[in-house]
């Protein structure tokens, strides 16, 4: 009856170490994907910047080639 009682105590015992890794793991998992959003996020921004800092900049190019000047 011990040894029964020794077994099953040393299995919830590595229940609860697995519980506990996994949920460590799933911190990092979250805490990944949260990085990984705002990361995009920011290249987003900094793509949509850009683009429309080259449209300003081929628009006021197009404009000088028509009009032979700059203003």
């Amino acid at each position: 009856m011990g040894l029964q009682y020794k077994n099953s105590q040393m299995k919830k015992n590595q229940m609860k170490k697995r519980r506990n890794l996994l949920l460590k793991n799933w911190d990092l998992i979250k805490a990944f994907g949260i990085q990984l959003i705002v990361q995009t996020f920011i290249m987003y921004i900094y793509i949509a910047s850009f683009q429309q800092q080259y449209v300003a900049f081929s628009s006021d190019s197009s404009m000088e080639h028509k009009t032979g000047s700059r203003e």
